[in-house]
């Protein structure tokens, strides 16, 4: 709020506080700050993903998919970005869609725990038992729990 009061067209501070409100869960408000950052700062694919997040746990999952959408035309190489793209496709059980979104990201970061879980999870949920299975050991072995 002080950064913002000394410089109100700090796209850095209304980022934050939006990620301050997210963690709170108060989704509604980070979302209208993230508004503020990308109206200031429109290619920052952060800001975006990080408004994605919040839709997403809205469980507004076409705003969520847009939003990353967004981000990854800014930055193809965000992997998070095609993972939580992948996570709303899931949570709207098109697994097809969120194993090429999870894949991708898998691409990009080979280490990337996260990514593994989810594409298990999608070949779970389409009955393709020994993909996920493989998929569930490597998230394992990255640390995933």
């Amino acid at each position: 709020d002080k950064a913002l009061q000394l410089n109100p067209n700090n796209s850095v501070a209304y980022n934050s506080r939006g990620n301050a409100y997210k963690g709170l869960k108060k989704y509604e408000r980070a979302i209208k700050n993230y508004d503020n950052a990308i109206k200031l700062n429109p290619n920052d694919a952060g800001y975006y993903y990080n408004r994605g997040d919040s839709y997403r746990n809205l469980e507004q999952f076409e705003l969520a998919i847009a939003d990353y959408n967004k981000a990854i035309n800014i930055n193809p190489s965000f992997a998070e970005a095609y993972n939580n793209r992948g996570l709303s496709y899931a949570l709207t059980r098109n697994f097809k869609q969120a194993i090429v979104d999870a894949t991708k990201a898998i691409q990009l970061n080979p280490n990337y725990s996260n990514a593994y879980q989810l594409r298990g999870i999608c070949y779970e949920a389409l009955g393709e038992e020994e993909k996920a299975q493989v998929d569930f050991a490597k998230a394992k072995q990255l640390g995933w729990n």
